[in-house]
């Protein structure tokens, strides 16, 4: 952490004669402060040490490991809340994540004051400070409700503006820590430059290195310069852009050896750890020409020992990604992953599906001489350090004041809007051929929604409605069978098709909806695509007359496209669609 030296102004006393008096005498100079920053990492390590000291070896390795939660207690006699409660308050894991629930295919997303409830009530049943992390590629709307919905990564990058970036940054910090959080995980480093790529998409801030790496810097040091502070991690090492198939389901294999991963996927790593990025998330992907054991990232002394640590020269934690993921767990289980992530070089192990099995694997490794004790604490001791300088030796409870002022923003609020009308694109086509669409029941409107009840498509309709009411607006959800499809509206001159395809899908529209899309675009009139997200989804429609994206399937980016489609303002975004 960067701290600002103190400095100290020294006056000189000038000697004054008058009248014949005798001059006065000279002061000695003040002697130069030190720096405060030996100082306060010689206070880290204090607390730190005075933590370790407390502790048996089994709650040390306890330490490194980040445990997963839902933000709030679920049923409070359940099974997942007494395995919390044990693991928190008995042991003394080092940290706790919060995700989403997923209820029948739907994800249930947390609310900001329960999940600061439970939060606090960890805090208070730990006996050392928890690190709490969050998913925030796009703030803590990532994981809440009520909150503000910032656009998607691709959306920065395509607005070409790394201040943008550097403020959501900022924004990300201030919105954590109102929340309880103190470790943010993003932003991602990425490198898109894989259209099939079913994970990353445009949680990337591009498809190019320079891009990519450009906004990863901006956005770690806007999140730098936040107060109080946040632990911002850059993920996921080495690069996943090249990836064809999801690390939660199975292990990607990326074939490229160092010197394509020296040009394409490490640049923007390189320039988060040159901005003062203070950890690192690993991969569950397999590079055989970079590491010919072809073991995940996670888990490889290539990778972790060799490439991050001293190629990069990468100092500050390293954590894995989620351990339950099937790239990882389905091979090696949570006790082998972990004794193997730890001898990689990897400091935090998150979300093991068993953490009872992994502190016991480690615990085993290090009885047999597989692991030592030395290689524990070294690990033991960033967690440590990283708490003292979140000075959460201090305080480590959030009274939960600021949750309005961040929810509710006004400036946060004009940021993500001015952000999503800046990102919107051109990927084929001449605008000026087709719009300004018409006030008119001749402009025709169908939204494809990605799942049922997602809410896509409302903001359009409230935008539409105010400039256009006579326009006709058509919205689908899956599923749908291809025979319950509306024929395409009859009498429009031009129809504007809006499909949103978010992560998840390998850049493919639901097929259920392909006979529509079919016919809307070789009916002979005028077409606009619009890509309420992925951009990807516009290769399949050639014949269409004008293709849009937003980059990001949120609120603004409807009001942007909406924007857009009556001339209010012009599509400046960059394609990063191959023409």
């Amino acid at each position: 952490m960067h701290k600002a030296a103190r400095w100290i102004t020294v006056w000189a006393v000038l000697a004054v004669v008058a009248n014949g008096a005798p001059p006065a005498a000279k002061k000695k100079a003040a002697p130069k402060k030190a720096s405060a920053a030996p100082a306060a990492a010689a206070g880290e390590n204090g607390v730190a040490e005075r933590w370790l000291t407390g502790m048996t070896a089994r709650q040390r390795v306890a330490q490194l490991v980040v445990i997963r939660t839902h933000g709030n207690t679920g049923n409070p006699r359940g099974r997942e809340w007494r395995n919390i409660l044990r693991w928190v308050r008995d042991t003394q894991v080092g940290g706790v994540i919060v995700v989403n629930r997923v209820r029948r295919g739907l994800v249930v997303k947390a609310e900001p004051y329960e999940s600061l409830q439970f939060i606090n009530r960890l805090q208070k049943l730990a006996k050392v400070p928890l690190l709490v992390g969050g998913d925030f590629e796009r703030s803590v709307s990532m994981r809440f409700d009520g909150t503000i919905q910032y656009p998607h990564a691709m959306a920065y990058g395509a607005a070409g503006k790394p201040e943008w970036t550097a403020e959501l940054g900022k924004i990300t910090v201030r919105e954590a820590r109102a929340l309880g959080f103190q470790w943010v995980f993003a932003p991602d480093a990425d490198v898109n430059n894989n259209p099939e790529n079913p994970i990353i998409g445009i949680r990337a801030f591009g498809v190019d290195a320079a891009t990519v790496s450009e906004h990863v810097a901006a956005f770690v040091r806007g999140a730098k310069s936040a107060t109080p502070p946040a632990l911002v991690t850059v993920k996921h090492f080495p690069g996943h852009g090249d990836t064809e198939e999801d690390s939660h389901k199975g292990l990607p294999v990326i074939a490229v050896d160092r010197a394509r991963l020296e040009a394409v996927e490490l640049p923007p790593f390189r320039a988060a750890i040159a901005a003062g990025v203070d950890s690192v998330m690993t991969a569950h992907i397999a590079m055989p020409q970079v590491d010919k054991e072809g073991v995940p990232a996670t888990i490889s002394p290539v990778v972790i020992g060799e490439v991050l640590r001293k190629q990069l020269g990468f100092t500050g934690l390293v954590t894995t990604d989620a351990m339950d993921m099937d790239a990882l767990a389905r091979e090696y289980g949570s006790a082998e992953a972990s004794v193997r992530a730890i001898e990689a070089g990897v400091d935090v192990l998150l979300m093991p599906r068993d953490p009872d099995q992994a502190i016991d694997a480690v615990m085993k490794a290090v009885t047999a001489k597989r692991l030592t004790m030395a290689r524990i604490n070294e690990s033991v001791r960033k967690v440590l350090r990283a708490k003292a300088r979140l000075a959460l030796q201090k305080s480590r409870m959030t009274d939960g004041d600021n949750i309005p002022e961040v929810t509710e923003d006004a400036a946060s609020m004009e940021h993500a809007q001015r952000v999503a009308d800046g990102a919107v694109a051109v990927l084929r086509g001449d605008p000026k051929r087709v719009l300004p669409v018409a006030n008119s029941a001749t402009t025709c409107v169908i939204v494809l929604a990605e799942w049922r009840g997602s809410g896509q498509g409302l903001q359009m309709a409230d935008e539409l409605r105010a400039r256009a009411p006579l326009a006709r607006l058509t919205v689908l959800e899956p599923p749908m069978p291809a025979a319950a499809l509306p024929e395409p509206p009859a009498g429009c001159e031009v129809t504007v098709v809006a499909p949103f395809l978010g992560i998840g899908s390998k850049a493919k529209l639901n097929p259920a909806y392909e006979p529509l899309l079919e016919r809307v675009v070789r009916a002979g009139k005028p077409v606009v695509l619009a890509a309420m997200g992925s951009p990807y989804v516009v290769r399949g429609y050639p014949e269409a007359t004008l293709a849009l994206t937003t980059y990001s399937t949120v609120p603004v980016s409807e009001t942007a496209l909406v924007k857009v489609l009556f001339g209010e303002i012009k599509p400046m975004g960059k394609s990063f669609l191959e023409k």
